[in-house]
């Protein structure tokens, strides 16, 4: 049961399959004795604040909430293969002290395969308490609104990138430990307007179980990304911090819901940010 919650907690953000079921890593994750998930999250963000190129933090000039609805599909193949989609609506409300904006859009599709290749008790022919490999490979279409394309002064109809982006991740994982755990690593680069924008990306967890259908986890992740002006690249970077909660109701359905939040000191050129998610989904 933990394997999806160790994949989660090993991403950028979550993903997971005991402990919710959306995360940039694999946004619909289908536990080995399931073969298919659907599921809606609603993630709710507020901007808190901004940090400079020298990581000092600053009151933000424009006030940033947002409201992300994401239809959740996942579908196992096989036992060591799986795939997801996510389709997500944003809307966004930016305000100055002069101007109010609304704006509702739909984001970027995202499509994710994982491959687990090694079951942990089978991988070196006996239980080690060694780790064992997954890899995930994902391709982010730019069906939302990129900055280029905006029409409002404030930027909320922004929703998504301009680039195609291709990603993949590496991770080692513990997932029927008493305490699973997990680390990865892995990079995104957008492709498609005649230039490069690449990003880095890693993290790790840990989690355990509360009672009969609870659990609880617990994640951090770092991004590096560099984006493309007129003085060379410019980096920008942040860290975050999430905890999630997971219920599950009856034997096909699951309820989650999670807090997390950009930590003040350690980000670079980029808006900090909270969120609360709420998720259900159905299983089979």
């Amino acid at each position: 049961m933990w394997a999806a919650l160790l994949i989660a907690l090993a991403s950028p953000a979550w993903a997971g399959s005991c402990c919710g079921g959306s995360t940039p890593l694999l946004p619909a994750h289908v536990d080995r004795t399931e073969s298919a998930l659907f599921g809606m999250t609603a993630d709710v963000s507020f901007g808190l604040a901004r940090s400079d190129p020298s990581g000092r933090v600053r009151p933000l000039s424009i006030q940033e909430q947002g409201l992300t609805w994401t239809g959740l599909v996942g579908w196992r193949w096989d036992p060591k293969g799986q795939i997801s989609l996510t389709v997500p609506w944003v809307i966004n409300h930016r305000a100055s002290e002069s101007l109010s904006s609304w704006a509702a859009q739909p984001g970027d599709v995202r499509v994710t395969a994982l491959w687990e290749p090694l079951l942990e008790s089978r991988a070196y022919g006996h239980e080690t308490g060694a780790p064992v490999p997954a890899l995930a490979i994902g391709v982010r279409a730019p069906t939302g609104r990129p900055w280029s394309a905006s029409e409002d002064p404030l930027g909320a109809d922004i929703t998504g990138g301009r680039d195609v982006g291709l990603s993949a991740s590496l991770v080692a994982q513990r997932t029927t430990d008493d305490i699973p755990w997990s680390l990865s690593i892995g990079a995104e680069v957008g492709v498609g307007t005649g230039e490069v924008t690449p990003a880095l990306h890693a993290g790790g967890g840990v989690g355990g179980l509360l009672a009969e259908r609870w659990t609880l986890a617990g994640s951090l992740s770092f991004e590096q990304s560099w984006a493309r002006s007129t003085t060379g690249w410019t980096p920008s970077s942040h860290t975050g911090a999430q905890l999630q909660a997971t219920y599950s109701v009856f034997r096909h359905y699951r309820v989650w819901a999670s807090v997390g939040a950009d930590l003040p000191a350690l980000g670079r050129e980029h808006t900090l940010e909270g969120h609360t998610v709420l998720g259900v989904a159905w299983v089979r």
